[in-house]
Formats: structure tokens, C-alpha cells, sequence
């Protein structure tokens, strides 16, 4: 069975992917590691909404490669997505994983075919005016007992000092019945509270047709939820 751990930086929306990815990988029977365990496979989920955020998220890299020295390292997150250059001059890096492929993290470190010792491999794409929403609001990690639910990813707003439409894309939302069916379902899973998570949680529902918005009838997160 192979073992797993986990790092994430930045805002609750990684904090959400994060546990996307670990309940994907718990479901494909992979263990996570207890403190101070080894793991084979270290996943570091970055931030770069600051240099601060991106020195730190080289930080926990390089502490995950030492910590670890026998893992696969894999890096994922916003400064995964764009700075994928500097990430490879990191020695000990095995694979550069962007938002668009986090669900295939589990496949990719054993797959023979991707693997080039001593290079790391970058896996993702541009972030297209197609970008779809990464359904990881589909998967809850069980052992947090307020659930983040991802409704939206992404900003259109392009402000000069923000690099986040870059990282993650342009504004996307999930639709009103897709979010209260999936809190309906964790209220059913014995959750009273549920953590709506979003890059611009103002811009929620400004892309759909209709339009909507988290006032909206249609939308309002009934059902005890709690924002």
C-alpha cells in the first residue's frame, strides 16, 4: 500500500484541492503517513499569491525533499502553474503537477512512461478561456469536521499587482443545484457545517446561464449550512 503526505500553503481553496487529492488517493487505497513518518509520496500544494507565499512554497519543496529522501515529490498549486521553470532547478523534484491534472497524481508517480531521472516532469496545460471547473468539491477528506466545498475557482478581474487569473484561470462556477445537492449530501454524511470555498466567492454564479448569485433563492445554501 502505498503511503502519502501531504503539504499545503495559501487559502482554503487549496486547502479544499488538498483534500480532494488525499480522499482520490484514500479511495485508490493509499495510506496517509502519521508526523514523522516516512511517506512515498510527498505532494506539496503551493501558493503564490505573494514572493513571500512563493519563497515559502519553495521552502516546504525542498523541506519535503529532505525530509523524504526516499519519495516521489510532487508539486502541484498556483506556483506549480507558473513557475514551473524554477521548480525544475530544484534537485530532488520528480514531477510539476498543474491545477488541471491534480485528479491524476495518484497514476502518474508509478507510471514508467512519464518518469525522466534527474529531469522533472512537468504535467499541465495553459489556462484556456475554456478552463473547465475541477470537480474536486465532489470529494470530502472525512477526518475534517467542517468540510470545504469548492463553488468557485478563478478571477477575471486582472489587477495589475495579482498573478492569481494567471495561476488559476478565469472566474468558473459550479451551478446552484450541483452546490445543494453536494451539501444536502454531507448534511446526509453527518456534517453540520460546510465551509463554501472560492478564489472570488463574490463573483459566484456570474458566468452561468442564468446568472445567479449566493443571494439568490435558487442558490442560498439552506440546510443549516454555514458559509
Amino acid at each position: 500500500m502505498p503511503t502519502f503526505k501531504i503539504t499545503t500553503l495559501g487559502c482554503k481553496v487549496n486547502q479544499a484541492e488538498s483534500d480532494g487529492i488525499a480522499r482520490n488517493l484514500l479511495s485508490s487505497k493509499w495510506a496517509a503517513v502519521q508526523k514523522g513518518e516516512q511517506a512515498d509520496v510527498c505532494i506539496v500544494n503551493t501558493c503564490t499569491v505573494t514572493q513571500k507565499a512563493s519563497m515559502q512554497s519553495r521552502q516546504a519543496v525542498r523541506q519535503a525533499i529532505r525530509n523524504h529522501p526516499n519519495a516521489q515529490i510532487v508539486v502541484t498549486g498556483c506556483y506549480a502553474q507558473t513557475a514551473s521553470q524554477e521548480l525544475k532547478k530544484i534537485k530532488g523534484v520528480n514531477f510539476i503537477v498543474g491545477h488541471g491534472k491534480k485528479d491524476s497524481i495518484g497514476r502518474m508517480v508509478f507510471a514508467d512512461d512519464l518518469k525522466q531521472p534527474g529531469h522533472p516532469v512537468f504535467i499541465g496545460d495553459e489556462l484556456g478561456e475554456d478552463q473547465r471547473f475541477e470537480p474536486t468539491y465532489r470529494l470530502v477528506f472525512p477526518s475534517r469536521t467542517r468540510p470545504f466545498l469548492k463553488v468557485q475557482d478563478g478571477c477575471d478581474a486582472f489587477c495589475t499587482y495579482c498573478i492569481v487569473p494567471y495561476a488559476r484561470g478565469r472566474s468558473r462556477s459550479v451551478p446552484p443545484h450541483d452546490v445543494l445537492t453536494h451539501i444536502k449530501q454531507l448534511a446526509t454524511a453527518g456534517y453540520h457545517e460546510v465551509v463554501l470555498a472560492g478564489i472570488h466567492l463574490g463573483a459566484y454564479g456570474r458566468d452561468l446561464s442564468p446568472p445567479s448569485n449566493l443571494e439568490a433563492g435558487d442558490a442560498h445554501p439552506r440546510a443549516g449550512a454555514r458559509c
